[in-house]
């Protein structure tokens, strides 16, 4: 080969190479063209990310108020320790050169005070200070690449100030942070804590209002974004920005905690009483608008404490015969806690038994298929149509010839059925849905369970004629109340809500509800005349006559159910549910109250025992706080309670003058100028006409002078003079016979047999116990 042809191939191959660069620099000129050009902004965010730490801040989550304003839930202080194993890795390495250093330059002493790494100084340290375990913390230092790792989430401003000086101490305050929290509180602890619920560990909403309105309690967090260079310094950048957190709404509730404190002790005393195996719960609405005033469920559960089981709840895994820890215990321990936070007013169905009898009644008397003079007989059962097996009264022997007006008084099931054939499968499954049976009643709570009821092809006879008294087919206490709630204030069917509404942290109004009227179901004269019949039962005759209040007009029904979902050997039904529904003034309803005892396991399980007096007692306390007044009738007049009063201190004629003008009767006792003692003392309620005061002067009062004989059993009338022959004052309670006769004593406060001074007040509750509805 020749020297041309050598300087041939050099240059071709040259050629080639210098094609190669040139093509290999175009693409390299392509390539950051494309990212520093087109994908600018990408890759800006890549570099971003990779030189800044964003750090939030918590947004202040809104407070929950009742109707009033008194804080349900809010916010309290804390604050959670946490370290940074990237900023002590670093420091960790830097220490370990300057120790060799040292070493290198024969300074020993300086480098033993240099020898205890970083990670145990802060293990040693935090462990002591924060009770954790020293290992744990050595072990999240050893993430090095993680800037956050949580010490210990919740500590108190004592701990806080402890930790910040061990900061401050040896200068940790790039490794050691400590961050401000807000955790919730409710002042009330139990109150309402099936409502109002509760928050999760991470400040979000999971039960209750805390959850349905999460989205608006919760606000916006805040954010830091700050610039740090590769060993995790803070440096200066364009993009450190702080992004401020917006506070979230604070929710005003229709609960009213006077009368929701009411409703609950009213359904800790049935829960007492009638020992539940299932809980107890009630209702409380404003029947006009939908409002919930109370809201509970006992046994509940204290918002602050919510994964600690009751005592009930505890007692059954206490004696589940399960060992601690294992996973049967561990899974029945969740079960049992989930079924204590169980909203019984919402998200559980039940059969409410006779109560529906009035939505039927209803149904009946807007068609005009009855009248309420219309006359029925009930022989104890009713055989229907195309059936073998008569379905039988509550009274077994019969009602006899009764009007509709009776009928439902006395909450007679055969003129219910007979009811019910006239008005017809079609139009009762009809009705059914109008008063929103077959649809959510729509509260902003979550859970809400749907009725269950028969297909509209499946409500053959049998079907109709038991679901006419509120039997074999379930729904929920919202619900039922609703639609109650419904016939009680003229026909029309409300939304239940627990919302009134939002303001935002300057206490601005952003948000208010309005009442939802869904449709009018029934007609006002409807309504006018469901109201007299359910009025008469309490005040006149029939099986409500336990929720009678002196001087108002309360409208009651009550209900038995059976539970058919546990059977005996027999196949029968021995499980009750016990309920009353109560409403009032019967002359322009405002408020509704509904109690549900599931599973009573007393001697007498029926509504008119369990639910019935606790409603009146409810009401007895809560409609004068409404601004309801008390309208009494001459006889009511004559037998009301009455304070005797402080008679300490007067002349005996200056005493003889105030017991005339107060109605009282009087005894003084002694010779002395003044009254220095009496029995009953003064503030002790009495029955007007059933007290003897006893006044002394200047002498001691005699200690066990008069035995308190039994009257339980005895009517109001042998109790107080049985007591008055005694020596003793009286206060009647309950139950009264005015416009009905039947009403016996079932407690009296002081044992028979106790001895007291002359004069003490024996307080009597009366109660109707023949009812067996």
């Amino acid at each position: 080969m020749t020297g041309g042809s050598h300087f041939s191939v050099f240059k071709n191959r040259g050629a080639i190479v210098a094609a190669a660069f040139v093509v290999i620099a175009g693409l390299l000129v392509a390539e950051l063209y494309k990212m520093q050009i087109l994908n600018y902004d990408y890759y800006q965010d890549l570099v971003i990310d990779q030189v800044t730490v964003e750090t939030k801040e918590t947004a202040r989550r809104g407070n929950i108020y009742d109707t009033n304003m008194s804080v349900l839930a809010t916010n309290v202080s804390a604050w959670r320790v946490f370290i940074s194993p990237k900023d002590i890795d670093r420091v960790e390495k830097s220490t370990s050169m300057e120790r060799t250093l040292l070493r290198f330059m024969g300074n020993t002493g300086a480098e033993r005070e240099k020898s205890e790494e970083q990670s145990k100084l802060i293990a040693r340290n935090l462990s002591d200070i924060l009770d954790v375990d020293y290992d744990m913390i050595i072990e999240r230092c050893s993430r090095k690449n993680r800037l956050d790792e949580t010490i210990k989430a919740r500590i108190d401003e004592e701990t806080k100030d402890k930790v910040i000086e061990f900061i401050k101490a040896y200068g940790l305050e790039n490794q050691v942070h400590v961050q401000a929290l807000s955790l919730r509180y409710y002042p009330y602890d139990n109150l309402a804590s099936a409502a109002i619920g509760f928050t999760g560990s991470d400040g979000n909403g999971v039960y209750g209002l805390e959850l349905y309105y999460d989205d608006e309690l919760t606000g916006t967090a805040g954010r830091y974004i700050t610039a740090k260079d590769s060993y995790g310094n803070d440096m200066p950048f364009d993009f450190e920005t702080y992004f401020k957190a917006e506070d979230g709404l604070s929710l005003i509730t229709t609960i009213d905690v006077t009368v929701q404190q009411a409703l609950e002790r009213q359904l800790e005393a049935t829960y007492g009483d009638s020992e539940p195996n299932n809980r107890v719960a009630g209702i409380v609405m404003n029947v006009k608008t939908g409002a919930i005033l109370a809201m509970a469920v006992k046994g509940d559960f204290n918002l602050n404490d919510p994964y600690t089981l009751n005592d009930f709840y505890q007692n059954k895994l206490d004696t589940s015969g399960l060992l601690e820890d294992t996973d049967e215990y561990n899974e029945l321990k969740r079960d049992l806690r989930l079924e204590m936070w169980s909203n019984k007013c919402v998200s559980e169905l039940y059969e409410a038994g006779s109560t529906f009898k009035v939505i039927t009644a209803a149904m009946a008397l807007e068609m005009g298929v009855v009248k309420d003079t219309d006359g029925f007989y009930c022989a104890g059962s009713y055989l229907v149509p195309g059936f073998s097996t008569p379905i039988h009264c509550h009274r077994t022997w019969g009602h006899g010839a009764v009007s509709f007006r009776q009928g439902l008084q006395m909450s007679c099931n055969p003129v219910l059925m007979q009811t019910a054939e006239r008005i017809g499968s079609k139009a009762f499954y009809d009705y059914f849905g109008a008063f929103g049976f077959l649809d959510k009643a729509g509260i902003d709570l979550p859970g809400e369970a749907l009725t269950y009821f028969h297909a509209e092809n499946a409500l053959g006879p049998v079907e109709l004629a038991v679901s006419s008294f509120g039997q074999r087919f379930k729904t929920s206490m919202v619900q039922l109340i609703t639609s109650i709630s419904c016939v009680a204030n003229g026909g029309n069917l409300v939304t239940p809500h627990l919302i009134s509404g939002l303001v935002d942290a300057d206490g601005k109004t952003v948000y208010t509800y309005e009442t939802e009227v869904k449709r009018q179901v029934i007609s006002e004269s409807t309504s006018l005349l469901i109201n007299d019949i359910l009025e008469e039962s309490v005040f006149v005759q029939g099986g409500n006559t336990n929720c009678y209040v002196k001087g108002y007009r309360i409208c009651g029904k009550t209900g038995t159910s059976e539970k058919f979902e546990i059977l005996d050997e027999d196949g029968n039904s021995y499980l009750r549910i016990g309920s009353t529904v109560a409403y009032a003034p019967a002359d322009d309803p405002e408020i509704a109250v509904l109690i549900v005892v599931d599973e009573p396991t007393c001697s007498n399980t029926y509504g008119s025992n369990v639910a019935a007096p606790y409603c009146a007692a409810f009401m007895e306390e809560v409609l004068p706080y409404l601004g309801i007044d008390p309208k009494y009738t001459p006889e009511e007049l004559a037998t009301l309670q009455m304070n005797v009063g402080n008679f300490v201190g007067l002349t005996a004629a200056e005493a003889r003058e105030k017991a005339k003008a107060s109605g009282l009767t009087i005894e003084i006792i002694g010779d002395g100028d003044k009254i220095t003692n009496q029995v009953p003392s003064g503030g002790t309620y009495v029955t007007k006409g059933s007290a003897r005061v006893i006044l002394y002067t200047n002498n001691e009062i005699p200690k066990n002078s008069v035995k308190v004989p039994d009257v339980l059993g005895k009517s109001a009338a042998q109790a107080s003079q049985t007591l008055l022959n005694a020596g003793l004052s009286v206060h009647v309670v309950g139950a009264t016979d005015t416009g009905t006769a039947g009403a016996v004593v079932v407690e009296q406060s002081v044992v028979a047999g106790t001895e007291v001074p002359r004069g003490s007040c024996v307080k009597i509750t009366m109660r109707h116990t023949d009812n067996t509805d």
